[in-house]
């Protein structure tokens, strides 16, 4: 691992390693707008309860479990 790997590179270090990838600086180190969908799942999720979202998670989790299941079946 290099050093600039393992430590806080310095700025004109990673100015340089973006110019070189022909890439635009600020689009590297700016976020993307959250997409309104997507806050308003977490707004949503952080609503419910801890006990809410593991029963959520555990429906994804059998949801998933059935998918895979029917997939080896077709097989």
């Amino acid at each position: 691992m290099r050093a600039w790997e393992a430590d806080d590179p310095a700025f004109s270090l990673v100015q340089r390693i973006v110019e070189a990838c022909h890439a635009n600086f600020a689009s590297v180190v700016t976020e993307a707008d959250a997409d309104p969908e997507d806050v308003m799942l977490l707004e949503e999720t952080l609503r419910l309860t801890p006990g809410e979202r593991l029963q959520r998670m555990l429906a994804y989790v059998r949801f998933i479990e059935a998918g895979r299941a029917a997939v080896l079946k077709a097989k």
